[in-house]
């Protein structure tokens, strides 16, 4: 079903009170564009998501950071509510990936199964560095 509406609506704003779904063909596609363009200002394109809880609202969010003022190349974070201890949430950023290095980098520990951590100790350098299992 389409809505005549969505169509028009370039620059401005859209609020749904209910679900908002991306229902027909075989791949779907949500674009968040920073469309205006300034060589002065790094752009930012935001996806937050959110939940309401008896301390107020908690928000996590996926976004993508160009580098520098019209560089081209961007950074993405992944940030996850976290509780703050004064009985609200702040945002923390969880993860980030590096779009010109590829690097990925952990604010935490990687957990893998069983609660097994691994580490990468840069010490041994005759052999590049070892993976130690804790």
């Amino acid at each position: 079903m389409a809505i005549p509406f969505l169509s028009d609506i370039s620059g401005k704003s859209a609020s749904f009170a209910g679900d908002v779904t991306l229902n027909t063909g075989t791949a779907k596609k949500l674009s968040i564009l920073a469309s205006t363009h300034n060589t002065n200002t790094a752009q930012t394109a935001t996806l937050e998501l959110g939940y309401t809880h008896s301390g107020g609202a908690a928000a996590g969010n996926i976004v993508l950071t160009e580098d520098a003022n019209n560089s081209f190349g961007a950074d993405m974070t992944f940030g996850v509510p976290h509780n703050n201890g004064s009985g609200g949430s702040t945002t923390r950023t969880a993860l980030t990936l590096d779009g010109g290095t590829l690097a990925a980098t952990f604010a935490g520990q990687v957990n893998l199964n069983n609660n097994n951590k691994i580490t990468f100790d840069k010490t041994n350098t005759a052999g590049g560095g070892d993976f130690n299992f804790i």
